[in-house]
């Protein structure tokens, strides 16, 4: 038996654990982008109501009028979902304000579903 023939089954088999091992990875990295950016979203949204309802804790801002900030911001970011989901609550220098959606991430033929619901509850000084 000569050298040659003892390793081509060797590097058969080296060559499909390196195509299955670029397929997970391929899998990895698209599941990640399409993944990633709604918890992104996510937590700016949560950040921008935090950041909102500290504020109007304070200040003089209407439930409409932080209704219609946090509205814009949803819509700014491309978070799916209605109005009647926002939930702002004012008074006595306190702000509650939630909000909960569900994004449908496709994948391989499956759809994964991410429920969120940020939300913040401030108190004034």
């Amino acid at each position: 038996m000569d050298r040659s023939s003892i390793r081509r089954p060797q590097q058969g088999a080296g060559r499909i654990k390196a195509i299955i091992t670029i397929t997970i990875i391929i899998l990895l990295v698209y599941l990640a982008i399409k993944i990633i950016p709604p918890f992104v979203n996510y937590y700016d949204l949560r950040d921008h109501m935090e950041q909102t309802a500290t504020f109007a804790a304070v200040g003089t801002q209407t439930e409409a009028q932080i209704r219609e900030d946090i509205w814009r911001k949803i819509q700014d970011l491309g978070i799916p979902g209605r109005p009647e989901y926002l939930k702002v609550s004012k008074g006595n220098r306190r702000v509650q304000i939630s909000y909960q959606y569900v994004i449908e991430v496709p994948f391989l033929g499956y759809t994964i579903k991410l429920n969120f619901a940020p939300e913040t509850d401030k108190r004034g000084f």
